[in-house]
């Protein structure tokens, strides 16, 4: 089943309206970073308040793009999702372990509209459809569905996400997580897909829609830490960005050549790694990685940005002392937060 030609000019006018967005927004983000980091490193002496409006900017800023691109990314899978061929679940018997999901060569119209995902926003590592019980039906790249450890997902938090009663089988942002996939702290975004016959607009309630699985994006903000790449920090700064649990899907270190650091279970993943209690790590075992999630529930700031309020507070650590900048990140139902800390 091939992608027909009206679904194409669809998927096509929905990219180049939020690629042209992301561009715009991209650009007016970044130069406003860069004016903001610029005044702390050219202005002569500049007044303790300016460095610290500076920061709070830069936060602010950093928050609104994070936001920007996770609505993106929801929009991409809620657009794609109505496309037929992503409907299309017609190799269903040929799923297998052998594969983990369908072989490579399998429903190509369905894997060409998820590498064009792929293309179009880097800050998806990975799609996949999911079959209504978690079986992987596929995903892309290939490679990384090939990988997978095993078949099912039922037991992540993204699939009873998506299906809990409360969601009513809603598009649904879920926690961060190590993925499978990626192997990396990431958030995945699923939308559920309904055979509507001709009529797309009928509610998922209506007991004549069948539901067919699970479009899935795997998002770990890329952008985002391309970025924060940008900015220049002092050698005693870092940026997180956590979930509504206080684990981190962003955590730059400038420390770290002004690198993103991948390895956030490195000790040196954080500024305050040797001093600050963080023994709540999640690992995954189960799927035989070795990365954990790094929590940062213990900080005060984390702790006030989760609640929705901004700000900045100096927090004393073990007897470090830093300045943490905050502010929190509206996602779906839940708030997220992001710190910029400074060693003081």
């Amino acid at each position: 089943m091939g992608v027909t030609t009206n679904s194409q000019g669809n998927i096509k006018v929905a990219f180049i309206v939020l690629v042209s967005s992301f561009f715009i927004y991209t650009l007016t983000v970044s130069n406003t970073i860069e004016q903001a980091a610029a005044s702390q490193i050219y202005a002569q002496q500049p007044p303790q308040q300016t460095i610290i409006q500076n920061k709070e900017n830069i936060v602010k800023l950093l928050a609104d793009m994070t936001k920007q691109r996770l609505d993106d990314a929801k929009t991409i899978l809620e657009i794609t999702s109505k496309d037929p061929t992503v409907k299309n679940v017609s190799y269903a018997n040929n799923i297998s372990k052998a594969h983990m999901g369908i072989p490579e060569n399998l429903d190509s119209a369905k894997r060409k509209v998820a590498l064009e995902i792929l293309h179009d926003n880097k800050d998806f590592g990975g799609i996949y459809f999911t079959m209504p019980n978690g079986d992987v039906y596929i995903g892309e790249p290939y490679a990384d569905q090939k990988q997978l450890p095993r078949l099912n997902f039922a037991d992540r938090e993204w699939y009873k996400g998506v299906t809990s009663a409360n969601n009513s089988n809603k598009v649904y942002t879920s926690p961060v997580f190590i993925s499978a996939s990626i192997h990396l702290p990431a958030t995945a975004i699923a939308v559920p897909v309904y055979n509507t016959g001709d009529n797309d607009n009928k509610s998922p309630s209506n007991k004549s829609n069948t539901l067919l699985g699970y479009w899935v994006g795997i998002v770990d903000l890329n952008s985002v830490n391309e970025s924060i790449k940008g900015i220049d920090l002092g050698n005693s700064e870092q940026i997180i960005i956590v979930d509504h649990n206080g684990n981190a899907l962003v955590d730059f270190n400038s420390s770290k050549y002004g690198k993103y650091n991948n390895n956030v279970n490195s000790s040196s993943s954080s500024l305050l790694s040797s001093s600050l209690p963080f023994p709540n790590s999640t690992g995954t075992s189960h799927d035989q990685q070795q990365q954990q999630l790094t929590s940062y529930s213990n900080l005060e700031s984390v702790k006030k940005a989760l609640s929705g309020k901004n700000g900045k507070d100096i927090e004393v650590i073990n007897g470090i002392k830093i300045l943490a900048t905050y502010q929190p990140i509206q996602v779906g139902n839940h708030n997220w937060g992001i710190v910029l800390i400074t060693k003081i």
